[in-house]
């Protein structure tokens, strides 16, 4: 699951396995950055970070560069997270 911030176009990505990855598409000089074993409360919170274009917020994060290199032992390619599951009620 991605949500897009169309005004910066900063994109958050959420993956099954955890990894959040924050990235900004349309501009390669900008180094993509992940937050690794986030928890399920966690993406929802900074998707709605990113909903509601809270920049400031996104840049805060505790995130390191790049994308998350998979292990020997998580599969070489995460699934999306499926959001239609997420309660959101259960939003911070």
């Amino acid at each position: 699951m991605s949500v897009t911030d169309e005004e910066s176009s900063w994109t958050v990505s959420a993956f099954q396995g955890g990894t959040l990855v924050l990235e900004k598409l349309d501009d390669s000089d900008v180094e993509p950055r992940h937050l690794p074993r986030a928890s399920r409360m966690e993406m929802i919170r900074v998707r709605g970070m990113s909903a509601r274009g809270d920049l400031a917020a996104l840049q805060q994060l505790d995130r390191l560069p790049g994308y998350e290199q998979p292990t020997s032992r998580s599969p070489s390619r995460q699934m999306p997270v499926d959001w239609g599951s997420v309660q959101l009620g259960e939003a911070c």
